[in-house]
């Protein structure tokens, strides 16, 4: 009995473990059809054709350095992207952290903070009574909006300019591709009507031949006269119509070819196209919400009245030095308590002192930090797409990796050895 029982026991577990190993092997079966569904997902049909020739060892060198070099490109680019977005997600994160450390302040401190705070808001409303009748048209808040990226506008007003110049380019590309496409079509529909039209040539000479040699015989029978030339000749129009139709066809199906080619070449075209533009069109939106604008016209507007502003305020310093002091003893006050980032917080003493403002500064954040994460989330994809297509290069095709090392060295992108 016991050996019975030691024999189901051990079944069971096995039973068990294959169920396990079934269940795992499934999910992994799911998660790498996810993988190439979204690898897919940035691959136009020219591309994905070109993959599965990789795959199989059909591709020659050409095809596998282009494809090495469109991985690299794209390795470089979102890479810079990602450290980028990795700085400004962590620069937030800090920031909501430094919010959690003042709401759990004790009650003298905080008073501390507040008092000091309020008298930073006394000074800046006496700035504000100068700056509102010599705003140049600028409201306080986006005067303050200004103050506080002063250092970085410079650079991406610039940025912003060319941005949208590259997104005009782009609108204008789309719509040329899209004429050209709509030739393409126009062209097929052509096509299509002339394959038509020869097929109803044919089958029409056909009938009329036929009704030809039948009268043609009719006429042979009853009247016993010789036909044999009006039947020669009935034969040659036959023929000729024949070959009229089939060289009619053939041209047809070689346009139609050619045509398909063409239209193969515009959509994969416009698929780039259109892919430039979002990621231009994204940037764009991100800086526009970042500063408040609609576009780098009223950016430029608002800086180049904030410099006359400031050139004009030269003659407060009074009220600036005393202003920096207090600042000064905010920031020191906040560094003891452990804040990371005590510079934003004299931009915005109203959050200090009101619960409402702080509540707002909060949800601010957390929507900023939203919107990095997901970009963070779609750079780091396509990151890591471009690196397994890297890898899958260098072992689908062992005999061009030292041209696909070099390039890679070129472009000063790296993939994980062994992955």
């Amino acid at each position: 009995m016991a050996f019975f029982s030691k024999n189901k026991e051990a079944s069971e577990r096995k039973s068990t473990s294959n169920r396990k190993s079934f269940s795992q092997k499934k999910g992994l079966s799911k998660r790498n059809e996810k993988e190439e569904s979204d690898e897919s997902s940035w691959m136009s049909v020219n591309e994905a054709l070109s993959r599965k020739k990789l795959q199989k060892g059909q591709a020659g060198r050409e095809e596998v350095m282009d494809r090495c070099k469109e991985c690299c490109v794209l390795l470089r680019d979102v890479g810079t992207q990602l450290l980028e977005t990795k700085d400004e997600y962590q620069s937030i994160s800090t920031y909501l952290e430094d919010i959690e450390r003042i709401d759990a302040l004790a009650n003298e401190k905080k008073a501390e903070i507040m008092e000091t705070a309020r008298t930073i808001i006394g000074l800046n409303n006496e700035r504000t009574k100068f700056q509102e009748s010599n705003m140049g048209g600028l409201a306080p808040a986006q005067f303050h909006q200004l103050e506080r990226f002063q250092k970085e506008i410079p650079e991406r007003l610039k940025e912003m300019q060319e941005l949208e110049e590259y997104q005009q380019k782009v609108k204008d590309d789309m719509k040329q591709i899209e004429g050209e496409r709509g030739v393409v079509t126009f062209e097929s529909e052509e096509l299509k009507n002339r394959r038509k039209f020869m097929k109803t040539l044919a089958f029409s000479a056909c009938i009329i031949i036929g009704l030809f040699f039948v009268v043609l015989f009719l006429l042979s029978f009853y009247t016993q006269a010789d036909m044999m030339i009006p039947f020669l000749m009935t034969g040659i129009l036959a023929a000729l119509i024949a070959m009229y139709c089939v060289a009619g066809l053939r041209k047809v199906q070689y346009a139609e070819k050619v045509n398909n080619i063409k239209m193969n070449k515009v959509i994969q075209l416009m698929n780039k196209i259109k892919v430039k533009y979002v990621n231009c069109t994204s940037s764009l939106e991100y800086m526009y919400e970042k500063f408040h604008i609609n576009n780098s016209l009223e950016l430029s507007f608002e800086w180049e009245q904030f410099v006359k502003i400031l050139d004009e305020q030269v003659r407060y310093k009074e009220n600036t030095k005393l202003l920096e002091f207090y600042n000064a003893a905010l920031m020191e006050l906040l560094e003891e308590e452990g804040i990371t980032d005590t510079e934003v917080w004299i931009y915005q003493p109203e959050a200090l002192v009101d619960s409402k403002e702080m509540v707002e500064v909060r949800h601010s954040l957390n929507e900023r930090r939203r919107k990095v994460r997901e970009r963070l989330e779609y750079s780091t994809k396509h990151f890591d797409i471009a690196e397994a297509e890297l890898q899958g290069l260098l072992k689908i095709a062992p005999e061009y990796e030292a041209d696909i090392r070099n390039m890679m060295k070129n472009y000063q992108v790296a993939v994980k050895e062994g992955a």
